[in-house]
């Protein structure tokens, strides 16, 4: 049996292909051409990865490979995460890229994080990877309303995400503190942490309030990543909102940006 582009190649020539695309992108519900990828994908899932694994990975050696932690004598695992491709495809649980990951677990333990405040969890993968660099000396809040898991059906699961973490952390003797509420309410006694990582309510209000709130918290020299604040290739979804943020905050003056890594920007207060 043929697969997708096969039937493609032998059935239509390149002109005739680029008509078919810009006929389905162009379709009037926006929706719908993720719909008919979605159905491309459950009935030939290998078409869809030898039509995409190309134009992902053939850019990618190791002239280009970047070191985000600025390794002294040694490489530790850390490092090598800009082996890996840094697309949508690889968001996993965190729903972050290898290197964003591998940047918050190295940044926690090599810059001596032990308090650190997340806002926006969803299946928790970022958190374990704050919780991990720091290990068990440090303690992570974590506030999220809890919003998308509700959308999602526990069939198949057994148990929640937030259940899923804490037994993980349980598990490595990890201080994960979740809080459930809207972190534009939530009260927290917590100041002058280490750490803050920003990746909950992505409108502008949202993102700005959250920053206000929860960086603002940061230790002078402490350290505060926005998540989605940059385009990732030619995925951009909220960088524009996102970055609008980030420029706000640097105009200010009281924190300076030390890199971006994929969609983060890290920024550190100075004042």
């Amino acid at each position: 049996m043929w697969s997708v582009p096969e039937l493609g190649r032998r059935r239509f020539g390149p002109m005739a292909l680029r008509t078919i695309a810009r006929l389905v992108v162009g379709l009037p519900s926006g929706t719908l051409p993720g719909l008919i990828a979605g159905e491309v994908y459950d009935r030939d899932p290998q078409a869809v990865f030898d039509a995409l694994g190309p134009r992902i990975n053939a850019h990618m050696d190791l002239a280009d490979l970047a070191f985000d932690l600025e390794p002294a004598d040694h490489l530790d695992f850390e490092d090598l995460a800009g082996l890996m491709p840094s697309t949508p495809l690889s968001f996993g649980v965190a729903l972050m890229t290898p290197r964003q990951l591998a940047y918050l677990f190295g940044l926690a333990r090599r810059s001596g994080v032990l308090t650190a405040i997340e806002i926006g969890r969803f299946k928790g993968g970022a958190s374990l990877a704050i919780a991990a660099g720091m290990g068990a000396k440090g303690t992570l809040w974590s506030i999220d309303t809890g919003a998308l898991e509700a959308r999602q059906p526990l069939a198949g699961r057994g148990e929640s995400f937030d259940d899923q973490l804490r037994r993980t952390c349980e598990r490595f003797a990890l201080d994960v503190r979740l809080l459930v509420g809207d972190s534009s309410t939530v009260d927290l006694d917590v100041d002058g942490v280490d750490l803050v990582l920003i990746d909950g309510d992505h409108s502008y209000e949202g993102a700005k309030s959250d920053f206000q709130r929860w960086g603002n918290r940061v230790r002078v020299g402490g350290h505060v990543l926005m998540d989605d604040a940059l385009p990732l290739g030619s995925y951009v979804r909220f960088a524009d909102v996102i970055g609008r943020v980030v420029t706000e905050v640097l105009e200010e003056g009281r924190f300076r940006e030390v890199r971006s890594v994929d969609r983060i920007v890290h920024l550190q207060r100075v004042e």
